[in-house]
């Protein structure tokens, strides 16, 4: 290879040397100077060859016209001109040695010479000259002394395929293909670009229309086709806003992302309400509400404010009239002078007294063991609530014992007397008569001190268990009746004895609850006894009345029998309690 090498750029030398010389060679490679002879100054050196003698009818072309030299002889002895190579721009000259100055198809070695006389072999070169006698036709390159075969076309004309409707191509419908040994490339299938690629088949869309999916449309506007004319309560006019559009609406509606919708002016209106600024409002009226009652809702006398939204409807929703003392929408409460009883408000009730023991009859005027309660604002129900009794005088809630029965021992037998022992302070066994007042005691509570609440709850629970064989008139004592129990203290015991005395009191016609009626010193003018001889039962500690400081419901009457006092503090602290029932 490097031999070829070379030969090739003597021959080139060769070639610019006759250029500037005017001499014309028909066959450089027949007459291939020796490699020793390079630095000769002949410009045709004859092959050192001597087998063939040099063609001596060739002559030099003088014609000064002539810009290239023609030769005066055929090399070849055949009548008809060599055709010209496929590469070449024009037909080689009838000679056949091509005289062409430079090698076709861009070559940069000339075609080989098809002089039958060129010598075999040079006695310099290291390689022996081609034997081939023939062109072989070959318009890229020439023949040279190796063994590969000649080349095939490596470029070609190719139409291009698969433009779709309303598209053009960018560089005409063909493209020069170039065969690289395996395929032809580039391909004929056409593609969409938006600007042209060279010698590809590359198409864009025709003015008016747009790539979409894999095909070239006419775009669409948001107003074309018109969309506004199937939307309800719109006018039909469509107007385009940035990738979007708008429809007008008809009177009383407003354009929301697709629809028409109403306006919130229109809507309360239609809703029944009157729209104000940002809110759309209607008055209500409550339900009626019963008798003797009034409004209690701030003053709006019945009535109350709605408000619509269009998600919600009117808020609050409709409302019904009810009784409470808190204020509130469509909320009423009873008159001054009622109150709310069994779901009404009432004035006036009738009262049940509780049950009477057996082999009794109820003793009070006729009511049959009932009562009536009258209401006020200021007292509440009176008379207050009642308990049942054992009396032979006729009285609210009075029984009395059956014909044929005795009052004995707490009951009515047939028969009999009673049986109670003396209060006093070495009584053991419970219940108790106290003979100067007539009054029956239980034993003191066993429970540690517990509160005024609780001491009423004890009391009263002595009748459901049958204590003492009294099923009914268990009760925590008043102050007056707890004060019976004190002694050796004159001013508070009673009844009281002397002129200075404790007017604290609660017996019927003759009641004194309020702070005043203790403000003297006799309601706490007993000197302390530790022995408990201020109580006929012995005690010391401080016991709970029912009765409660009229100035003050939170506080209630007590006695402190350590020293004989009559007192009052509040109903949460705490006392001991001891209950007591009337003797007949």
């Amino acid at each position: 290879m490097k031999f070829n090498s070379l030969i090739l750029l003597l021959v080139s030398a060769f070639i610019l040397f006759s250029c500037d010389s005017g001499l014309k060679f028909n066959n450089p490679l027949e007459n291939n100077p020796d490699a020793n002879n390079q630095g000769n100054s002949d410009a045709e050196m004859q092959d050192a060859d001597s087998d063939e003698p040099t063609d001596s009818n060739e002559a030099e072309d003088t014609d000064p016209t002539d810009s290239e030299p023609e030769d005066t002889e055929p090399d070849n002895p055949d009548s008809t001109p060599e055709q010209p190579d496929n590469g070449d721009s024009e037909p080689d000259d009838t000679d056949t040695d091509d005289s062409d100055s430079a090698p076709d198809n861009s070559d940069s070695t000339p075609d080989d010479d098809t002089d039958t006389s060129d010598s075999t072999d040079d006695s310099d070169d290291s390689e022996p000259d081609d034997t081939d006698t023939t062109d072989d036709g070959d318009s890229s390159a020439p023949d040279e002394d190796d063994n590969e075969p000649d080349e095939e076309p490596t470029t070609r004309t190719a139409t291009c395929s698969g433009l779709p409707a309303n598209a053009s191509w960018h560089n005409g419908s063909s493209i020069t293909q170039t065969f690289d040994g395996n395929d032809w490339y580039p391909l004929t299938t056409g593609f969409y670009s938006e600007t042209a690629v060279a010698n590809e088949c590359g198409f864009k869309c025709n003015q008016g229309y747009e790539w979409i999916g894999n095909q070239c449309v006419k775009p669409t506007t948001p107003c074309s086709p018109n969309p506004c004319t199937s939307i309800s309560n719109s006018t039909g006019n469509c107007t385009v806003s940035g990738t979007g559009y708008i429809c007008g609406c008809q009177s009383g509606y407003e354009w929301s992302v697709n629809l028409c919708i109403m306006t919130a002016e229109e809507e309360c209106s239609e809703a029944g309400g009157t729209w104000d600024s940002d809110e759309c409002t209607k008055t209500a009226d409550c339900p009626s509400k019963p008798a003797n009652t009034e409004w209690n809702d701030n003053g709006a006398n019945g009535t109350y404010t709605q408000t619509w939204t269009s998600s919600s409807g009117w808020i609050p929703a409709s409302q019904t009239s009810s009784y409470s003392t808190t204020a509130g929408v469509c909320k009423y409460k009873c008159d001054s002078s009622h109150t709310w009883e069994n779901s009404s408000c009432i004035n006036q009730k009738t009262v049940n007294c509780p049950s009477k023991p057996a082999n009794t009859v109820w003793n009070d005027n006729g009511a049959n063991g009932t009562y009536t309660q009258t209401w006020s604002s200021s007292n509440g129900w009176t008379p207050a609530s009642q308990t049942s009794s054992y009396s032979t005088t006729a009285g609210v809630c009075q029984y009395k014992c059956a014909s044929g029965f005795n009052w004995t021992n707490g009951s009515c037998t047939s028969g009999g007397s009673s049986t109670l022992p003396e209060c006093n302070a070495s009584t053991t066994s419970f219940p108790c008569q106290d003979s100067s007042s007539k009054y029956i005691w239980s034993e003191k509570a066993n429970s540690s001190l517990i509160t005024w609440s609780n001491a009423k709850s004890h009391c009263t629970g002595l009748n459901s268990s049958n204590y003492g064989g009294f099923s009914s008139g268990w009760h925590l004592p008043t102050i007056s009746e707890l004060r019976t129990l004190i002694q050796n203290c004159p001013g508070t015991q009673m009844p009281p004895s002397g002129s200075d005395v404790c007017l604290v009191r609660s017996d019927e016609g003759n009641v004194c609850l309020a702070s005043s009626c203790s403000t003297n010193s006799a309601c706490e003018s007993c000197s302390s006894d530790s022995n408990g001889g201020h109580s006929k039962f012995g005690d010391t500690e401080s016991f709970w009345s029912s009765s409660i400081l009229s100035s003050n419901s939170t506080y209630v009457w007590y006695v402190n029998f350590s020293n004989g006092s009559v007192i009052n503090k509040g109903a949460g602290l705490i006392n001991k309690v001891r209950c007591v029932r009337n003797a007949e």
